[in-house]
């Protein structure tokens, strides 16, 4: 995970968020919605600066992913770095994968 972490931040620096594209946003909210997964996304929130008040009102990534892209300046290695902290690896995987592809 290291090694996509450092790539992440060496081909995407500078980069918003909104390089993601739709089936890359649509794999992440499959990564972090279920029920399962809701203390994740919340903590994922949380690592990227979420005011607890929009935190406790997040339905899902996509939610998240449309606060950080509307109301914040959340860069792409910001986004990776804080999902490192999860306990699912495949999320950095998957924004890896997004980066490589563009």
């Amino acid at each position: 995970m290291e090694q996509k972490l450092q790539t992440i931040w060496e081909v995407a620096q500078g980069q918003s968020i909104e390089m993601l594209d739709y089936d890359s946003v649509q794999d992440l909210s499959l990564l972090l919605d279920s029920a399962d997964n809701s203390n994740m996304l919340r903590r994922l929130g949380r690592s990227l600066g979420v005011p607890p008040q929009v935190n406790a009102h997040l339905q899902g990534f996509q939610d998240l992913f449309k606060y950080l892209r509307t109301s914040t300046y959340t860069l792409l290695p910001q986004l990776a770095q804080a999902a490192a902290l999860l306990p699912n690896p495949q999320v950095v995987a998957r924004i890896h994968r997004a980066v490589m592809n563009k």
